[in-house]
């Protein structure tokens, strides 16, 4: 589909997460949210999601398990730490998220930021808070759950950021990236969506939004402000943006792309990744355009999550999403796993460096994934680590998955 060599890369892969034997259990985990939890060292932490399917059914009826878990040798083993949380089916209202972390190297502090969604009233309307936590110890013990509320008058556990009130909102962290300013702000990106009447059969993305943090003197819980909306006309998409990812580019400068579904491909719209910047740490945001090569022309890419990592040696920028040699309407096929550098002073991919990290195997489901990965950069050998459900393992209605991880050595 495109050059797999483009990049000079090693790429290592093998099974975190073996699928079930029991072809009744249509269970995959995905692995995501990972962290080191000291500023030296080898311990880490990450999450576990245990998604519970039917079979064939839609995605929005599935449950899930959440789970915390630890490695205390950089990743290469992982054993499950603290209590296990169940969550509800989407269409129920009734939800808990994975745990986001983020570890903070001015203070050696463990962050964690997770999403609780509950029915609001009779009708079903779903109401979500976002909460953090601190662990002063290397992610072995966490502190109280402390629910996010912005900062000035009017704003309480309810009405917690603007554009979130007390008739119901539904917010959505989705493997949100976290940034460290120079000045100590930390910056994490969400999507609000409109109230509709019929969710969550219809989403509708108001937009993308930016949370910025800020430590107390001493450490014990931080101030939350919320950025101005990024948001699209319905000519570039009807569904809105989401799923942001984000890098910091230096000082008060920040870039991110967003997820933005195309529908109508006679009419052109196509779906894309559009970016913007703010130059001042996420409170404003220029106005979006389309991610595209240096030659203008569009990053075709389905509506999927992407991710930027810079590498610890070079500096360079790479994104990995689902680069396609055409463009695409909706969010599939999410294959295959690529990775591209990035020009940060043009803001563009650069085309000659579309790499292949897996393709669509032979004889491989349609509908397979390589999607909604976690991802780091390793801090002993400098590869970047990317987890995933390998979903489906075997057709469309069995949905076990091995959750598999790919190490990427970018070599001179």
């Amino acid at each position: 589909m495109v050059d797999n060599m483009a990049i000079n890369v090693k790429i290592q892969k093998d099974i975190l997460i073996p699928a079930a034997e029991n072809p009744d259990d249509h269970s995959f985990y995905y692995t995501i949210n990972p962290s080191y939890t000291s500023t030296e060292g080898l311990g880490m932490v990450m999450t576990s999601v245990r998604w519970i399917s039917k079979g064939n059914d839609d995605w929005r009826d599935r449950k899930s398990i959440i789970q915390r878990m630890r490695s205390e040798d950089n990743g290469a083993c992982w054993t499950k730490y603290g209590p296990e949380m169940s969550s509800d089916t989407l269409r129920s209202n009734n939800q808990n998220l994975a745990p986001h972390h983020f570890l903070d190297h001015d203070n050696g502090l463990l962050l964690s930021i997770h999403q609780i969604t509950r029915p609001k009233s009779a009708d079903g309307t779903p109401n979500t808070s976002l909460y953090y936590e601190i662990s002063k110890d290397q992610g072995k013990t966490w502190g109280p759950a402390k629910p996010i509320i912005c900062k000035g008058s009017g704003f309480d556990q309810a009405h917690w950021m603007p554009g979130v009130n007390r008739e119901g909102r539904y917010s959505g962290v989705d493997q949100p990236k976290f940034a460290k300013l120079d000045d100590g702000t930390i910056v994490f990106g969400l999507t609000l969506l409109k109230p509709a009447p019929r969710f969550p059969d219809e989403q509708l993305y108001d937009g993308v939004v930016f949370l910025r943090g800020t430590w107390s003197h001493d450490k014990s819980e931080i101030t939350w402000e919320a950025g101005k909306f990024i948001r699209v006309p319905s000519t570039v998409s009807p569904y809105g943006v989401d799923e942001p990812d984000l890098i910091h580019l230096g000082g008060q400068r920040l870039l991110t792309t967003m997820r933005c579904e195309g529908l109508l491909e006679p009419l052109g719209i196509f779906s894309s990744r559009q970016w913007a910047t703010s130059e001042d740490g996420g409170r404003t945001w220029s106005d979006p355009k389309t991610l595209c090569y240096e030659d203008g022309s569009m990053v075709c890419v389905p509506a999927s999550l992407s991710a930027f990592e810079k590498h610890p040696r070079t500096g360079k920028i790479y994104w990995f999403s689902n680069i396609q040699d055409r463009p695409i309407t909706g969010s599939m096929p999410r294959y295959p796993l690529t990775m591209a550098e990035l020009d940060p002073n043009r803001i563009c991919i650069l085309k000659h460096s579309v790499t292949v990290i897996q393709d669509l195997p032979k004889g491989a489901p349609a509908n397979r994934t390589y999607s909604n990965f976690g991802h780091y950069v390793d801090r002993v050998t400098g590869e970047f680590v990317l987890m995933m459900a390998e979903k489906p393992l075997i057709n469309d209605r069995d949905f076990r998955a091995d959750s598999v991880r790919f190490r990427i050595h970018v070599l001179d």
